[in-house]
This record gives C-alpha cells, structure tokens and sequence, in this order.
C-alpha cells in the first residue's frame, strides 16, 4: 500500500506561517530588551562594539561564527550568488537544455575560486568516495563511508595539511564548514542511490550536479536529492 502525501489547506498554511514568524519575532523582541536593560553589564564583560551596519546596535566581538560569515558574505559569497543567479537566468533563455551542467560548472568554479585547486580536490575526492561505496547499493556502508569521511576533518595530520594551504584561519575554517555540509549532500545522494531502482538521474554528474549546487553550497540550508532533482 503506497501511502500518498497531500498537501495543507491553504488556510492551515498561512496559520502556521503567521504562528512561526509571530514566535520568532516574540522571541528577538525579548533577547532585544534584555540586551537594552543589561547593556551596560554586557558592555563591561565582552567590550561591546558598535557595528555600522545596523543601525549603531552595539554587537559582541567573540561571537566568532557571525564575524566569519558576515567577512566572508560581504566579501564574495554575496557576490557569487548574485553571479550565480545571471548565469542561471542566461542559460535558462539560450541553453535550457544544457542549464544543469552549466550551474555544476558555474558551482565547481566558485568553489575553485573560495577554497582554490586543493579544496575543490578535497570535495572531488569526498564525493566520489562516496559515490564508490554507493555502488554496493548497501546503506549502512554508505552512512559508515560518510562518518569515516567526516572523522578525517579531526586528524591532527590531515589539519595540519590543509593548514598549510591557506594564508588564515578563516579561509581553513571556510574549507571544513564546507566540507561538512557537503557530507550531508553526497551521503543523501548515495542513499537514494542505493534505494533506486532505476539509475536515470543517478549518474556521477547528477551527484556533482547536486553537490556544487551553489545557493546552498556553504551552509545550506539543506535539500535532499529527491527533492532537489523534483525542483
């Protein structure tokens, strides 16, 4: 018996949509007056600075993940994407046919640009491990395969190495984040290769394809291959 997904009513839909962005909006009003009732406490423990882009709102130096995003979209992923999206409408009006493998060649390119010639190997070898023990079309040894690859990432070693290709530790930190999101890629990909009985939309380039997608290449959000392959 094949069990069939429908879709919410429309009303249901819009409910939850206001329930969502309602919460959320609650919650950043709370964590907002907090900050403004103990601004003074806070500017004395982390030196508070103020951060020109909204507004004059003071911010925390340590909060390292929001400073390494922010250099690094304002930098170029912001600009990549919008090369991304002129490429993609370019080749949807003259090039229909060939528009997937121009985004994956578009994709490797950013990726060549960002991580240069040994991070795009270290992706390439990433994924075709994982597409080598896809073949065995048995699941356990494709999540095995995709935990021993992530393991290689804390090899003091292996981190030493990439270290050394990069002049900061942003750019090193940008590899691994990386690297890790596309774990969750190749490993949804080599799954629904093992599940599939037809191998049409299964090839190495559709799993390329899938894996240097770059809207969603550095961290997500996450979209498993079924559904990227639908859209």
């Amino acid at each position: 018996m094949s069990l069939q997904l429908e879709s919410l009513p429309q009303w249901e839909f819009y409910l939850y949509l206001v329930l969502s962005f309602g919460f959320h909006f609650y919650s950043f009003h709370e964590v907002f007056l907090a900050s403004q009732e103990y601004e003074e406490e806070l500017d004395r423990t982390f030196d508070l600075e103020t951060d020109t882009m909204f507004w004059g709102l003071k911010k925390d130096p340590m909060d390292f993940e929001w400073t390494f995003w922010m250099e690094w979209g304002r930098g170029y992923i912001l600009w990549l994407l919008f090369c991304h999206l002129i490429v993609s409408q370019i080749s949807n009006l003259y090039m229909k046919k060939y528009k997937p493998w121009v985004l994956m060649a578009y994709g490797m390119a950013a990726c060549w640009f960002l991580l240069g010639t040994n991070g795009l190997i270290m992706i390439l070898l990433h994924t075709s491990v994982s597409y080598f023990m896809a073949q065995f079309k048995n699941p356990v040894l494709t999540w095995l395969s995709s935990l021993l690859l992530l393991l290689t990432l804390r090899i003091p070693a292996l981190e030493d190495i990439k270290r050394g290709w990069y002049a900061s530790e942003n750019e090193y930190y940008l590899l691994i984040f990386t690297l890790t999101v596309r774990c969750l890629y190749y490993t949804s990909f080599s799954l629904e290769y093992c599940w599939a009985k037809e191998k049409m939309h299964h090839s190495f380039l559709w799993m390329l394809l899938y894996v240097f997608y770059y809207p969603v290449f550095h961290n997500g959000p996450i979209i498993t291959f079924d559904e990227f392959h639908k859209q």
